[in-house]
């Protein structure tokens, strides 16, 4: 009997067991789970599956979820997972078949050196649409994340494989070939300047002049209708040599030569060899850890948004920038070029790149995605940073003359005002984690009403003293005290 499991997740997601279609699935989260566990080798913490499916539930109904799921994916399929009390994963020496995996081992293959240009064909023919298009899991924005992230890496990767092959056959002089993939590229795609301008060429090559121009015209009303925006200056400057007969039979070659991260940009690089080595050279001077950054693919547009992020990064010396939008735009395409592009020497400057004066040469560049980052709460050590906020606030009170002490068993800062040695709080500390964001919280008395804190028991302690600066030192400005208090934390930030 056939018990192999066959699943297909570019565009609607189809599984399938022994050639049959695969049915009974008890909620849309128990097929989430098998895809994600298909995606992600390795073995998975039950405790964080059922954290990624029902982050706003609480720990133990989580889990309940949890169990119900796998109980219904082991009756399914259960010869293809392990379930233990701990972990689940996904088998791997079973028989399966699972698109995405064979799709990217084939661009793989030839990225690596291959010379089989059939690798490139049959990865472009996995892809039938977008990953798990359409496929949506509610209330789970962490597995959303997830599923976003893995479809744009995807999506982006078939473009360049689609644009690698539409050069290669322009190469071998099969231009019915080469207007099929950029025609598709460009289906999925309609914004690529590269692919817009690469099948005006390739029309205009062939002898389809009229053509040619018509594609300019419906991409200018594209972008000017949907964006407000006009054409790159190279794509109008081949629509003019087009339209007034001055283009070179040969256009299409520089085309695919000025444009970067093709799976054949060795064939089509049109740097030289001098330019080659000063950017390996450079890169060696360098530390990089490209962590899971994406590959080099083909960038179209942007340029406006790449040219403000490089003056920030370059000229401004930002230290943060944040980039933002909807999931599936491309934030993550974005901030690679970015990156690349930045520390690229001058020789080996593309368009867009400053070639007039030197990048700056960064000692460490590391790339992490913190999609399926585990809970900042155990990563870091919060009460070295609650240790941090006391610092502040007992050198801060010290620039005014008055000492205080931290209390054991106690947050906060204290000073010693009673004759019996009890002491009095003067500011309140709080770091927390709460649903994957951290809280910080610090108080400092300086002259406030202390008559509410008689009423009540301050901090959940019975007969707590509370006490200000203005009560120990007499009249005090509190901008002169947050002042000093925010120099003090800037300057142990900043060593720290």
């Amino acid at each position: 009997m056939d018990s192999s499991l066959r699943l297909e997740l570019f565009g609607s997601p189809e599984a399938s067991l022994g050639g049959q279609k695969l049915a009974g699935f008890i909620t849309v989260k128990s097929k989430a789970l098998l895809f994600y566990l298909a995606m992600k080798p390795g073995v998975h913490g039950r405790l964080a599956l059922a954290t990624l499916l029902w982050p706003e539930a609480t720990e133990i109904s989580a889990a309940k979820n949890l169990r119900n799921i796998l109980s219904n994916l082991r009756k399914l399929v259960g010869a293809h997972i392990t379930i233990t009390r701990q972990t689940v994963a996904f088998r791997r020496d079973a028989a399966y078949f699972l698109d995405v995996e064979a799709f990217s081992a084939r661009l793989e293959r030839f990225r690596r050196g291959g010379k089989d240009i059939g690798d490139l064909e049959t990865a472009v023919s996995l892809y039938k649409g977008d990953f798990l298009d359409g496929f949506y899991v509610p209330e789970s924005a962490a597995y959303e994340a997830w599923l976003t992230s893995e479809r744009e890496q995807l999506r982006q990767a078939q473009l360049a494989a689609l644009y690698t092959l539409a050069g290669w056959h322009a190469q071998q002089a099969d231009f019915q070939a080469s207007m099929a993939y950029i025609s598709q590229l460009l289906a999925l795609d309609s914004l690529s300047e590269s692919g817009q301008q690469l099948k005006m060429a390739l029309l205009a090559q062939t002898g389809h002049r009229g053509e040619a121009l018509a594609q300019y015209d419906a991409f200018y009303h594209l972008l000017r209708e949907e964006w407000g925006i006009e054409p790159l200056p190279e794509t109008t400057q081949l629509y003019e040599q087009i339209k007034s007969g001055a283009h070179e039979p040969d256009d299409w070659r520089q085309i695919i030569a000025q444009t970067p991260g093709s799976y054949l940009q060795s064939a089509f690089s049109g740097h030289t060899a001098t330019e080659k080595t000063h950017a390996a050279a450079s890169w060696r001077a360098q530390q990089i850890d490209w962590g899971e950054m994406p590959g080099p693919v083909p960038f179209y547009g942007r340029q406006a948004q790449l040219h403000k992020l490089a003056n920030w990064v370059v000229d401004e010396q930002c230290r943060l920038i944040a980039i933002t939008g909807m999931g599936g735009v491309g934030k993550t395409t974005l901030a690679a070029k970015l990156v690349r592009q930045v520390i690229l020497p001058p020789a080996a400057a593309g368009p867009g790149n400053r070639a007039e004066r030197p990048s700056p040469i960064y000692e460490f560049i590391i790339w992490r995605s913190l999609v399926n980052a585990p809970p900042l709460g155990e990563r870091y050590d919060w009460s070295q940073q609650a240790g941090h906020y006391r610092t502040v606030v007992l050198d801060t009170l010290a620039r005014f003359g008055v000492q205080a002490t931290r209390r054991p068993g106690a947050p906060g800062v204290y000073v010693e005002t009673a004759a019996d040695g009890a002491g009095a709080k003067i500011a309140s500390l709080g770091v927390r984690i709460s649903r994957g964001c951290s809280y910080h919280g610090v108080a400092l008395n300086v002259a406030m009403d202390l008559e509410p804190f008689l009423r009540i028991n301050p901090c959940g302690y019975p007969g707590l003293a509370v006490t200000d600066l203005r009560t120990l030192i007499g009249p005090t400005d509190p901008a002169a005290v947050a002042d000093r208090f925010g120099q003090t934390l800037a300057h142990l930030l900043e060593g720290s």
